[in-house]
């Protein structure tokens, strides 16, 4: 049953990965058609730069790069490793879904904003 189970499960992603190749649609967010995961990460991250008015010669020592080595990831023409998805996600307070477009909930991460009812 098991085995039932894992091949149905390869068999809908393989099909969810082909509509997605065929419709130009992203596989890491359906919503953003046409943007890899590393573009839609780079975006975020940019973001989150621009709003904490932070340069990216300021903020490449943090993920052990260069200016000319984030600026390539910030247009996602280069992936990004766990570790600088960590630290990016550690250093402006988001999650790593936010990070990867799933969450858009800017904001201490793990932490779900409340709304007041006073």
């Amino acid at each position: 049953m098991a085995n039932r189970d894992s091949q149905r499960t390869w068999n809908d992603y393989r099909d969810y990965r082909a509509m997605c190749y065929v419709s130009g649609m992203s596989m890491t967010n359906p919503n953003v058609a046409g943007q890899s995961a590393d573009e839609i990460i780079g975006e975020r991250v940019h973001q989150l730069m621009w709003r904490a008015k932070v340069s990216q010669t300021a903020f490449a020592p943090v993920l052990g790069l260069t200016q000319s080595g984030l600026s390539p990831k910030l247009r996602g023409k280069r992936g990004w490793s766990a570790d600088e998805l960590r630290a990016v996600a550690s250093y402006f307070g988001v999650s790593i879904d936010y990070l990867f477009g799933i969450d858009n909930v800017v904001g201490p991460a793990g932490i779900e904003p409340t709304t007041s009812t006073v």
